[in-house]
């Protein structure tokens, strides 16, 4: 196999990892949800709105939801940014190693924020998967200039 066109397909198996983190965010989110209106037999039109779901859930229920909205904001430059370097060839493993760095501290970021939800450590580990990512768009301006 042509090394740079493994190295171009490589950069994907994170934007994978990231998707898939996605899905267990939302499973939690489901899992959570669904205990709490099994548990308190909550009607569906109790659950209407964003406000009356915030009403009903506990903040232990709620925890993944705001993970999963978390979700969709930095996250979505990372796989953005992996697109473009895929779509353009500028893949190399300076790119992997940070893409897979992001990833392994978004993981951690998760885990937090849906277990014991300490501010301090799941701050920590944004701030690297942050480092991560404006480093690799950083890198990626430079080398398109």
């Amino acid at each position: 196999m042509d090394v740079t066109l493994f190295n171009q397909h490589s950069i994907l198996l994170p934007v994978l990892a990231t998707l898939f983190l996605g899905f267990l965010i939302w499973l939690t989110l489901f899992v959570a949800r669904f205990k709490v209106i099994l548990a308190k037999a909550i009607p569906a039109s109790e659950m209407a709105t964003p406000e009356s779901v915030r009403e009903n859930m506990p903040p232990s229920a709620m925890q993944p939801v705001n993970n999963f909205n978390n979700f969709f904001e930095v996250p979505m430059i990372f796989l953005a940014l992996c697109f473009y370097l895929f779509v353009t060839g500028t893949a190399d493993s300076n790119y992997l190693n940070l893409a897979w760095v992001f990833v392994a501290f978004r993981y951690v970021h998760t885990l937090i924020h849906c277990s014991y939800n300490n501010a301090m450590h799941r701050f920590i580990s944004y701030l690297i998967s942050c480092i991560a990512l404006w480093t690799m768009l950083i890198m990626a301006i430079i080398n398109a200039l």
